[in-house]
């Protein structure tokens, strides 16, 4: 299949004709039909992260097609459209059996230090996946897992929003953009803090209650 390899920190990513995964009795094997490109990749491509692998397919925000399934998987079939949770973790410490499975003692992440999704093909633990509805494009599930999911996170599980209570959003890009919709759908009241006026600007059309210029200071409402 065809890949694109990191294959020393801070240089190209190389197209590269590799082996199509083997999976094993739990584990899937999915058909990518759409990736992400997150602001973390270009850390990751830098070596910022301190993670030292290499050679790496990279591509953390993936969507596509179950293509083939373990002998034990029994949560998905070939052909589900789905969704990738990129944090393989190992469901028996601590953090994973009380359901904080993102500070697992012994986690791995598909782009970063596991094989991800800028290949035509890759393979993930099947209870990694998620379906997705036939009326959302893979395109905009690809960024589920990330984006959308750590707003999410953010909002229901760590910040618990509820309604009427002040929500202030420091930096409307991507993430930002994401959260403060899903503040607002939780009742919040919304300040956006951002210095660029582009991201001030979709704020305001994401419906954000008040706006705050980081260059100039005051908020307009």
């Amino acid at each position: 299949m065809r890949a694109w390899v990191l294959e020393q920190f801070g240089g190209p990513l190389v197209r590269r004709d590799v082996a199509v995964p083997a999976i094993g009795a739990r584990e899937a094997l999915v058909r990518v039909r759409n990736v992400g490109i997150c602001g973390t990749d270009v850390k990751i491509r830098a070596g910022r992260m301190g993670l030292g692998v290499v050679p790496l397919i990279m591509g953390h925000e993936v969507a596509g097609e179950v293509a083939e399934v373990g002998a034990e998987v029994r949560n998905v079939r070939p052909g589900d459209r789905v969704t990738v949770n990129f944090y393989v973790t190992c469901g028996t410490c601590a953090f994973c059996r009380a359901g904080r499975d993102t500070l697992c003692t012994d986690v791995r992440q598909h782009g970063f230090s596991l094989d991800g999704g800028f290949a035509e093909y890759m393979k993930t633990p099947a209870v990694n996946l998620c379906p997705v509805p036939a009326h959302v494009p893979l395109e905009q599930a690809s960024i589920l897992a990330d984006a959308v999911a750590t707003a999410y996170h953010a909002v229901t599980r760590r910040a618990n929003i509820q309604p009427g209570r002040r929500v202030a959003i420091v930096g409307v890009g991507g993430v930002g953009l994401h959260l403060l919709q899903m503040a607002r759908l939780a009742g919040g009241w919304v300040i956006a803090i951002d210095q660029s006026e582009a991201s001030l600007e979709r704020a305001r059309g994401l419906g954000a209650d008040a706006l705050v210029g980081a260059r100039r200071g005051p908020f307009h409402e």
